[in-house]
């Protein structure tokens, strides 16, 4: 019930895009075809009024195969002015989606409805997409629009997003309210006051980085403290000219190793992470042992040059399934120098506030291994795996299941306590198959929605960590194209925070493509069908 409190506090935001979206009445074949068409039209010379019946179309095949194609045209001033009239639009798709045509296309002419009309759409997402797109615009005279949606909007993602999209048109007129939102009473518009700051100035963003590090919240808002703290080291790591300022650098390290004495979970783990980073040390993220070795080299010390990370590089330590016992590797213990007591598929778990999500369309029937007569389903496999861990895990966990096809089912709409839900979490797992079609109305069910299964698993303000298991990417959802799935889900991840590590059960090329975008951007990291199998070595 706290978190409820909280959630009705700082307004449904995360919660606001919706259902499951999905297009119940035609298939996959025929919503191909009817993009297909769609697009030819455009290509042609559709005009803005046709586009926008497009952009209302109940498929994501249609409406962002259709977005893509309207960018092709991004030099016909005539369709775009067309689509100026659509700004603000009834229908929360269509004024959505054009304003999301002005940002990809910086079309300056659309400024002034944007922000008559843009900026006072009733729909969270199409208000939000006017005014990413005035931050593409960039024009200075959108400051005075957007610092008014600041001031006045109750809902923190449009309030934090403004405020951003301010300091991107403006960066001096923005500067006093960013450093005064560091103190807001929503801590996620303190997250939208560093994101802004680091627009402005890159030392005010540490220093505003330092503060929230320290920033200890009381009451209702405390759930929120661990994405304040991610936020800080997201900015602290990506700081390249460390030696710039090495009193800065200094401070920001005498302050995480004071905030390692009071986390826990991933919050602990990262904090350790970071101070590694800074300091080129591998040491256990604990507080005394920090201390201990910093008391001696804080006076001289020289910041070394930031590590260079490769694209797909994993966590250092011990590869997938290097534990002793014979059920997964659960006791492998490292990944750097931290121990972790339990592993999902030979991963390390660090999060004490996390979601387990996982596919059952209908390509989890399949066997794992094609080539092994003994081998389970996906389904099967999987499921066992979720099991074990859910009965492992300690019982100060708070945790959630969720499983998507064509739309998302799930125990609850908040994490919950391990020590009074195991038993429940556990039964909706055993219970769980791949959905059945029954006749026509059921012919929509066995697809793949990941982006409103993202959308809906990342709501909860105390979550931090997402393991999803998946056979690749969407084909249904309210984004399905991955540039644009992309685009979405990162400025979601904005306030959210949360760690996304994906685990293909296929060997599908383009999914895995996915997959890594998904982890890359969220933070997490991608696990390969071989990486997972090699967890479960055979008895």
């Amino acid at each position: 019930m706290r978190r409820l409190v909280l959630l009705a506090l700082v307004t449904s935001a995360a919660l606001a895009e919706g259902p499951p979206y999905f297009d119940p009445d035609r298939s996959l074949n025929k919503q191909g075809e009817a993009a297909t068409a769609a697009v030819e039209a455009i290509r042609k010379g559709a005009d803005g009024k046709t586009v926008a019946g497009y952009f209302a179309e109940k498929s994501a095949e249609v409406r962002d195969r259709c977005f893509e194609a309207v960018l092709e045209r991004a030099d016909d001033e005539k369709l775009l002015g067309e689509l100026a009239g659509y700004v603000g639009d009834r229908d929360p798709f269509v004024a959505a989606g054009v304003a999301e045509v002005f940002a990809a296309t910086r079309f300056a002419k659309a400024r002034k409805v944007l922000e008559k009309r843009g900026l006072t759409a009733k729909d969270q997402l199409a208000q939000l997409e006017a005014i990413w797109a005035l931050a593409a615009i960039g024009d200075a005279e959108s400051a005075k629009p957007l610092e008014k949606v600041y001031k006045k909007s109750r809902d923190y993602r449009v309030k934090g997003d403004a405020l951003i999209a301010w300091a991107e048109v403006d960066p001096e007129g923005a500067r006093e309210e960013a450093e005064e939102a560091l103190e807001d009473k929503l801590p996620p518009v303190r997250i939208a006051a560093l994101v802004a700051l680091q627009k402005i100035e890159g030392k005010a963003a540490l220093r505003a980085a330092k503060s929230l590090i320290e920033t200890e919240l009381k009451g209702k808002a405390q759930v929120w403290e661990g994405r304040l703290i991610f936020a800080a080291l997201d900015t602290v790591e990506a700081w390249t000219n460390r030696k710039s300022d090495a009193e800065l650098g200094k401070a920001i390290v005498d302050a995480l190793i004071e905030r390692l004495d009071e986390v826990d979970g991933l919050p602990q783990h990262r904090i350790g992470q970071t101070l590694q980073n800074l300091t080129g040390q591998r040491i256990a993220p604990n507080a005394d042992m920090w201390r201990g070795w910093w008391k001696s080299q804080r006076e001289g010390f020289t910041f070394p040059d930031p590590p260079q990370a490769k694209d797909d590089e994993k966590p250092k330590g011990p590869k997938a399934g290097d534990g002793k016992d014979d059920e997964g590797g659960r006791e492998g213990k490292q990944t750097g120098d931290e121990a972790t007591r339990v592993r999902f598929h030979g991963i390390p778990i660090y999060s004490n506030r996390l979601t387990f999500s996982q596919d059952i369309s209908g390509g989890m029937n399949n066997p794992l291994d094609s080539d092994d007569d003994d081998s389970p389903s996906k389904m099967v496999f999987s499921k066992r795996e979720l099991t074990r861990v859910l009965g492992q895990l300690d019982k100060d966990v708070m945790g959630n299941v969720v499983f998507f096809s064509t739309e998302y089912y799930r125990v609850s709409d908040e994490l919950l306590p391990l020590k009074r839900a195991r038993d429940k979490l556990v039964e909706f797992v055993r219970a769980q198959q791949t959905p059945k079609k029954v006749g026509k109305q059921g012919s929509h069910k066995g697809r793949s929605n990941l982006y409103d299964t993202l959308a809906f698993c990342m709501q909860d303000p105390a979550i931090d960590t997402i393991f999803f298991l998946s056979e690749g990417g969407p084909n249904e959802g309210r984004f399905m194209r991955r540039k644009r799935f992309m685009r979405h889900l990162e400025k979601l991840n904005r306030y959210q925070r949360v760690q996304v590590h994906c685990l293909q059960v296929s060997y599908a090329k383009g999914g895995a493509v996915f997959l890594k975008e998904v982890s890359k951007i969220t933070g997490g990291t991608y696990y390969s069908l071989d990486e997972i199998k090699a967890a479960h070595p055979k008895k």
